[in-house]
């Protein structure tokens, strides 16, 4: 399913996300297999689902020099 949906996004646990990065020729793919560390620092923040996203967390996390 793809949607940009909030009342959605905030219902379906982050753990069957992924989320895709755009670039000039490439896209990059983060979900919770290949970004585990980044996925599970955001339980932390308190925040939903949507802004994981909209927030672009999935980026780097916390790490702000990635």
């Amino acid at each position: 399913m793809t949607t940009n949906n909030r009342f959605i996004m905030n219902k379906v646990p982050l753990e069957y996300w992924s989320v895709i990065q755009r670039l000039p020729k490439k896209s990059l793919f983060y979900n919770y297999q290949n970004s585990k560390k980044v996925f599970e620092e955001f339980d932390y923040t308190g925040l939903s689902n949507f802004d994981f996203l909209s927030s672009e967390f999935y980026i780097a996390g916390f790490d702000s020099e990635s």
